[in-house]
């Protein structure tokens, strides 16, 4: 072996080091301060689906206002089933964009921590992948909406506790999971789709890292707002003009923020599993 490779194995060797002495959150926060473009590129990226998904549904609207769920339950079954039809289309179409803008938003997720080059190559197995996880997790949810419906009041919200939480969970976990797999790997979807659903259970340890920092983000602006609403309500509850305007102002920019900081909780869980993937796949022991 000449000196050159035995210094850049020398070198890689000592990264890796490096990067198991790192923690997620080190390393989630080293990758989005090195590498501010690609994250710039990430949030217009998003911020273009919003817009094209907004354009596309009043497009469809305006064209065919039969495809409203009201419009559907009054027509004659025939008609039904054309109606249908072309909502599943839609369907498709819609993934299909969905699809395309998250295959370059994994791309730049990627460059955050490692160098990558965009290619559309495996583009489709990503698109399949998608359609798998549509309808695997849309038949669970007609499941359990099924069985919701046939439970009785006050029980009925109890049902939707215990059971609507656990699916988000699992959906959160696998829909990143699988995505983060796909993308980092060379599997197809149905292996992809495997190893995202026994991910959940191997790598709970850097999940809970994952979820447990997004959610305890979550729960300090909640209490944070709570307490500003709660002063608000101290210092002009006697005077009713001033509560009213205060309160007003603390609405609308809480119908600001609310958007945002939910979209910050998607940011973070989208780069933290990726980033924990990235770091199993190259050390399986590492969590």
């Amino acid at each position: 072996m000449s000196a050159k490779a035995k210094k850049e194995g020398g070198v890689k060797k000592e990264s890796r080091k490096k990067e198991r002495r790192e923690g997620l959150l080190s390393f989630i926060w080293n990758g989005v301060r090195k590498n501010k473009i690609s994250l710039a590129v990430m949030l217009f990226l998003d911020a273009a689906f919003i817009a094209a998904l907004l354009l596309l549904g009043s497009l469809v609207m305006a064209i065919a206002p039969s495809l409203r769920i009201s419009s559907i339950l009054s027509m004659p079954l025939a008609a039904i089933w054309y109606a249908v039809s072309l909502m599943a289309a839609y369907a498709l179409i819609l993934l299909l964009v969905y699809s395309f803008v998250k295959y370059m938003v994994l791309h730049y997720v990627r460059s955050l921590f490692t160098s990558s080059a965009l290619s559309f190559s495996r583009f489709w197995g990503f698109y399949a992948l998608n359609v798998l996880l549509l309808v695997i997790f849309g038949f669970v949810f007609i499941l359990i909406s099924y069985f919701i419906g046939a439970v009785k009041q006050p029980f009925a919200a109890v049902g939707l506790l215990v059971t609507g939480i656990p699916f988000f969970l699992v959906l959160l976990i696998c829909l990143n999971t699988a995505h983060a797999l796909y993308h980092s790997s060379g599997d197809n979807p149905i292996r992809t789709l495997g190893k995202s659903l026994s991910f959940i259970f191997t790598g709970m340890g850097a999940y809970v890292k994952v979820l447990g920092a997004g959610v305890g983000f979550l729960l300090v602006v909640w209490v944070l707002l709570y307490l500003t609403g709660l002063a608000i309500y101290s210092t002009a509850a006697s005077d009713y003009q001033r509560y009213v305007s205060l309160y007003n102002g603390f609405r609308q920019a809480s119908e600001v923020l609310g958007p945002a900081i939910i979209y910050l909780f998607v940011i973070f869980n989208r780069l933290g599993f990726y980033a924990v993937v990235l770091r199993q796949r190259h050390d399986p022991a590492h969590h």
